[in-house]
């Protein structure tokens, strides 16, 4: 996803209707990443305790 926003490329979730495309998904796709990471860290510390 990187790769397209740094390379002006088109792609999928893109939308002109929306006023949505990569740059501005970009952020709030890491931020769910880090959060599911961070969140099964936990549960495996979690399980790990038990």
């Amino acid at each position: 996803m990187q790769d397209n926003i740094d390379n002006s490329t088109r792609i999928i979730f893109d939308n002109d209707e929306d006023n949505t495309n990569s740059a501005k998904l970009l952020s709030w796709i890491e931020r769910v990443r880090n959060d599911v990471r961070t969140r099964s860290i936990q549960l495996l510390q979690q399980t790990r305790t038990d």
